[in-house]
C-alpha cells in the first residue's frame, strides 16, 4: 500500500504513517481481507517501508479492536534537548477528559 504523511507547510515524511497503516490493518481486519498475523507491507512515496500485521484482537468497551504490529528501519536524523520548567503545572503532561 503506498502512502504519503504531509505535514506542517507541505513538507513530506520520509516514512509511511505509523497510524494510518494500523487503522488500515484494522478495517482490512475488520472486513475480513487480513488475517491474523498476515503481513502487509506500506510503503511511502520516497521509499521508506513499514511491514504491520495484526497480532491479536481484543475489546475495548464494547468495541472489537486489534493488536497491530509495525517495523522497519529507522534513521536519526536530529538531536533535540527538552527543558522542563520546575514551575510549570503541566510538566508531566496532561490528559483531557472523555
Amino acid at each position: 500500500v503506498k502512502s504519503v504523511v504531509v505535514v506542517g507547510d507541505g513538507n513530506i515524511d520520509r516514512s509511511p504513517c505509523g497510524n494510518g497503516s494500523c487503522g488500515h490493518m484494522a478495517y482490512l481486519h475488520a472486513k475480513n481481507k487480513l488475517l491474523l498475523n498476515e503481513e502487509t507491507v506500506y510503503e511511502s512515496v520516497a521509499g521508506g517501508k513499514f511491514f504491520g500485521r495484526i497480532v491479536g484482537t481484543a475489546k475495548v468497551g464494547k468495541y472489537a479492536a486489534v493488536v497491530p504490529e509495525i517495523t522497519g528501519t529507522v534513521h536519526i536524523t536530529g538531536i533535540s534537548n527538552f527543558i522542563v520548567d520546575r514551575n510549570d503545572p503541566l510538566k508531566y503532561g496532561f490528559a483531557l477528559p472523555l
